[in-house]
């Protein structure tokens, strides 16, 4: 372990100081860098000599044998190779609080979010499985909510954007990369005459990049044009969409339904 961890002082970045990964630059004079801080150098930090073009591969492959700490201090580093697949389900990530008041307030481990949320936060927590929601159509619309269901945290987007003119809902699970899967969410929308619109889908990952998949349509999207027959109007000329989001575990839908084929 004192050998590893005397390698790795040698995959010392000199600028961000974090330990170095392929790919490896170098300059002409052999100093390293990581790849990030070459993409925004114009020369080497150490000597100020210009870069070579080409890459340490011997230096890469040391790296590959090497056991890097994991980022959130859990024991003993995995490998590089299967580095990011742990940090991504390590049980002690910690995780950002969801009110925008406490960007600045220190990442939590994910049993004090739902606490914290729920004491600091609770206009923004939701418990149960099933939520039913009635969103105003005419105005801009961003929530988010903490939903708490069966003992997993998962968050809650719903956007109405005039821009795409679309009513958009993402649910997020929070925790385990690996976990995420085994999740679903379905989103029903009901109209006039019986319409009815069901959408499905796989819960996203928090590690997942939210904003690339609302731009994408990557979840359920409703655009307002297409809903005429799925508004509800008020008295006050207001427009409704109501709809309702379940989260689904998969475990208990496949046992409920090995229970049915062997009836």
């Amino acid at each position: 372990m004192e050998f590893n961890q005397c390698l790795l002082r040698l995959l010392e970045c000199p600028v961000c100081l974090e330990w170095m990964e392929p790919p490896m630059w170098q300059c002409r004079r052999g100093h390293l860098v990581c790849g990030r801080c070459r993409a925004r150098l114009s020369a080497c930090p150490v000597c100020r000599i210009s870069f070579s073009s080409v890459r340490n591969r011997a230096m890469e492959g040391v790296a590959e044998l090497l056991h890097y700490p994991c980022r959130h201090g859990w024991g003993r580093g995995p490998r590089l190779r299967r580095r990011e697949a742990h940090e991504a389900n390590c049980a002690a990530r910690r995780y950002a609080c969801f009110a925008p008041d406490c960007a600045s307030h220190p990442l939590l481990p994910i049993k004090d979010l739902y606490i914290h949320m729920r004491y600091k936060h609770s206009a923004m927590v939701k418990v149960g499985k099933s939520q039913r929601f009635s969103v105003n159509t005419s105005n801009e619309v961003h929530e988010i909510w903490l939903v708490c269901a069966d003992g997993e945290l998962f968050q809650l987007r719903v956007d109405v954007d005039s821009r795409s003119c679309g009513l958009l809902v993402h649910l997020t699970y929070v925790g385990p990369k690996c976990n995420a899967t085994n999740f679903t969410y379905q989103v029903t929308v009901e109209g006039r005459h019986e319409r009815k619109i069901v959408y499905c889908r796989e819960a996203h990952s928090d590690l997942e990049n939210t904003s690339q998949a609302i731009s994408r349509q990557d979840c359920f999207y409703l655009g307002l044009k297409q809903a005429h027959n799925f508004i509800r109007e008020d008295n006050a000329q207001q427009r409704f969409v109501d709809f309702c989001v379940d989260i689904i575990c998969r475990s208990a839908s496949d046992d409920n339904s090995n229970d049915e084929s062997s009836n």
